[in-house]
This record gives structure tokens, sequence and C-alpha cells, in this order.
């Protein structure tokens, strides 16, 4: 352990000594700070703080009472050294050309701070002449008093000092400089053979032709890959043209509503309602279509058909009474799905008209009776009806299949009837 000062001897090994840390410095105050780093002879960026540390022999008391306790004491007694050393400011001269420092034995120097004269540019520039340097630093630097021709500092500067082996070594080396300019340099002949002139001719003629014909390779090479890439542009082209005809024809072959409502002509025939009708009537069933159940169904991923294409499916088989298979192949599904959507849709919607009282009111039917079925003797019909029955898939439940099984058919069916007021007013 020492202490962190430029200017103190003091270790571990030297008594009556107390140490102290420098971690909380970098958080103390600017004027501790100063203080501290005045003492240290030192930048905040030098120190070490978490491991360098300062003696108590920085103090008057020779100890610290606490952190805010400036020390006072620059230059400490060294242990082998007289008090009488103790004043003498051990640092090195700010000359360029001058080599005393507080090493230099044999001589009665004395050190003197350039802090007092900072402040005077003629004093400045008096002593810039003799330090021969841009770079002092008038706050911390010195000048020794060999300077001076009485050997001690005078109100200005009388002597330009430098040390005789300094000069002799900075003359030498500027006649150096100088001998050096001056010389000239001897100027490199060129040897060139005549004799080999017609050969390195030839030579460069035939690598030139070689190149050429190189160059007429490449530009072919060049040519017919633009030749290739504008057939590969042109066949491109033609695909693009290939595939949006096929995705064309694909979407007005496909079964589904999306496809269908461009052609009000052809969605009328297949679903007995217009685009309009069909659109309203799914608007109205929208709002409970969630509680649709289809039979049956082991999975519960995304349907593969939209709600308005099952609809559709649903209102095709019933009108046309279209098996079964043959819608599954019309929209790429299977019978059993077909199934589940058929017998999902007849119960939904039988169930959800069922909520509505669409009944005539009393003397409505006798009252607009076309006179046909008068002249035809049915004067007494209130209703018409008329029903289709398709074959379902066997439901997995025992009892719904005795439901829906017909010994006559000797398969499960599923019967969808419509009832109608003699007006045409749709009842059931």
């Amino acid at each position: 352990m020492s202490c962190a000062s430029k200017f103190c001897q003091s270790t571990w090994k030297t008594p009556d000594v107390e140490y102290y840390t420098l971690t909380k410095l970098p958080l103390a105050s600017k004027k501790l700070q100063d203080a501290y780093l005045t003492v240290l002879g030192k930048q905040i960026d030098e120190l070490n703080c978490k491991k360098q540390v300062i003696c108590s022999r920085h103090w008057q008391d020779g100890k610290r009472r606490d952190l805010d306790d400036l020390p006072a004491i620059k230059f400490t007694e060294n242990g082998d050294r007289h008090l009488s050393n103790l004043k003498k400011e051990h640092w090195h001269c700010a000359a360029v050309l001058c080599t005393n420092s507080w090493r230099t034995k044999g001589k009665h120097l004395k050190y003197y701070r350039l802090k007092d004269i900072a402040s005077c540019p003629e004093k400045r520039l008096a002593y810039s002449k003799v330090f021969k340097s841009k770079g002092t630093d008038f706050n911390r630097d010195f000048i020794c008093s060999a300077h001076w021709s009485k050997g001690e500092r005078d109100k200005k500067v009388t002597k330009n000092t430098t040390p005789v082996r300094k000069m002799q070594s900075a003359k030498r080396s500027l006649t150096e400089q100088q001998s050096e300019g001056s010389r000239k340099k001897k100027r490199r002949v060129l040897s060139y053979n005549y004799s080999n002139e017609s050969s390195n001719v030839d030579l460069l003629q035939k690598e030139v032709d070689d190149l050429k014909e190189k160059l007429r390779g490449k530009t072919n090479e060049v040519n017919q890959l633009c030749d290739l890439v504008k057939t590969l542009e042109v066949q491109n082209e033609t695909y693009q043209s290939q595939l949006k005809q096929f995705v064309h024809k694909t979407e007005k072959s496909t079964f589904s509503y999306k496809c269908l409502k461009n052609n009000p002509k052809q969605f009328f025939y297949i679903t007995g309602l217009s685009v309009e009708d069909f659109d309203c009537l799914f608007a109205c069933v929208e709002p409970d279509i969630s509680a649709m159940v289809y039979p049956d169904c082991k999975t519960h991923q995304q349907r593969k058909l939209t709600k308005k294409t099952e609809l559709m499916c649903f209102m095709t088989v019933c009108r046309h009474t279209l098996h079964l298979g043959i819608m599954g192949f019309m929209t790429n599904t299977s019978d059993s799905t077909q199934s589940r959507i058929f017998t999902a849709w007849a119960v939904f919607l039988s169930t959800l008209f069922d909520q509505l009282d669409l009944s005539p009111c009393p003397g409505e039917v006798l009252s607009l009776l076309p006179m046909d079925f008068y002249a035809s003797g049915f004067k007494d019909t209130v209703l018409l009806d008329d029903c289709t029955e398709n074959w379902i898939a066997s439901p997995e439940n025992y009892d719904i299949s005795r439901t829906t099984f017909s010994s006559y058919k000797n398969h499960d069916t599923g019967k969808t009837g419509i009832w109608i007021t003699l007006q045409s007013g749709n009842v059931h």
C-alpha cells in the first residue's frame, strides 16, 4: 500500500501513517475534488478511486477528521529525507531544452510556479520564448532558476539558458537536415534493348488478336442469352394468360354462392329464389345460425363450405330432388358431409319457422278462394302441400335412425314439405 500522491513517498513501511480510501471522491463536491486533486497532482481520470489511497501526512493535524476535511499539504516528508527538504518543490522545468528537475543533483536550483504570471499576457509571451513550446500549462508547470543570470527569478526573464549538450544535439540535427536537403539524388538510367523490339511487338499483337477473339465469343454468348430471356418472357406472358383463363373457368364452374351470384338467371333456376330474396332469407336466419348442430360430426375444424353455400345446397336439393352424392360431386365434398348439411339445415329452418305464426286470418281463405276451386268442387280447400323425399346417411343414434328409416325404400330418408295458401302465401 502506498500513497497515490505524486509528491509523497509514504508506503506501508512508513511508521505512524494512516491511509484513507478515495471511493467517495467522484461523488463529492467540486471544491473537495479540486483540493484532493491538487494535493495528489493528478486528474480525476488518472485515479483509480476504488483501489488507491491517500495518507494522513497531507493534513496539518496528521489525521483526517471527516470527508469534508480538506488536505492542505502537497509535498510531504520522505522517510529518509530531512525536514529541511520538505519545502523544496520537486518538479521539472517546463523549458523544452532544459533537463533540470527535482532529481538534478549538485545544483542549488529553485522552482517557480507559472501560475503567478498566467494572467499577464506580456509575461506569458516572454516566458514562452524561453520555453520554446506552445503546450505549456501556466496553471500547473514550473520554471527553474537556471534561466536567470543571478540564479534566481527577477522581475523579468534576463537569460535564455539551455544546456550545452542539448544545444549541440540540436545544432547537429539541423546541420544533417540541411546537408540531406542539398544533396542531389542520382538519376536512374533506363536500359532498353532494341534487338527484341520486333519480337515483343509480335507477341503483343498476338495477345491482342486472342483477346479480340475471346471478346467476339463472349458477345455471341451475351446475344444468345438476351434472345433466351426474350423467349422466356413471351412464354411467361402466355402462361400468365392461360392461368387467368383457368382461374376464370374454375370460378365459373365452381358451385358456390360467390360464383353463382354473378349469374342471377342460373341462381334462380337452381335455388328457386332470386339473389335478393336469398340474401334476405339468410339475413333473417343469420342471428341464430350459431345454434345449428351438424349431426354425427366428430370434428370441430373450420368447415369447407360457407354458410350461404350450404343454404344454397339445401335449397337446390329440395327444389330438384337431387341425390346427395351428385351435390357432393358438384361441391367436391363427400355424401356424408352433404347428408349432415341437409339434415342440419332442415331441422334448423323447421325449428325457426315453427316460432312464426303464418296462419291466415278467419274468412281470408274463403273470401280470396279462386273460382276454379268452386267449379271443380274443392271449395273447402284451405292449404296446398308439396313434399320431397331425399336419401340421407344413417344416423348413429338408433332412436333417430328408427324415425328416419323407410321400410318401403329400405333406406334412411328425409322428407321436406312446404305448405302454402291458395294465394301463394307461405305457411310452413
